[in-house]
Parts: structure tokens; sequence; C-alpha cells
């Protein structure tokens, strides 16, 4: 599954919040940190690739 940087974002803030809410099961805050970790790789390698000149910056923010 492709996922752009807006859709990475979104989910993004959406784990935090799962993440941060006490109200919310461990199960289900265990699963957002997960995925949060994942997400937050695959924008750094985003970022990255932006950097190294391997994806135009402008592809990055659309």
């Amino acid at each position: 599954m492709e996922l752009n940087p807006r859709l990475l974002a979104f989910l993004e803030h959406e784990m935090q919040n799962i993440m941060d809410d006490p109200d919310r099961d461990d199960e289900d805050r265990a699963h957002a940190s997960t995925i949060l970790g994942r997400v937050e790789g695959e924008i750094e390698w985003e970022e990255e690739q932006a950097y190294n000149g391997d994806v135009d910056a402008t592809e990055l923010f659309s």
C-alpha cells in the first residue's frame, strides 16, 4: 500500500492521539505505538530520499 506524505502525517497524528488517551484500552495503545513506529520510519525514509535527491521535494508535500 502506497501512503503519501499527507496520509502519513494523518496516521502519525491519530496514532499519537490514541497513545496519549488514558481512557483507551492498553491493547489499542500498544497497537497505536507499533503503527506509529512504522509511520515515523516511513516519514524518515521519505525525508532521506528527498534529501538525497531521489525524490522531488515537492512530491513529498503535495
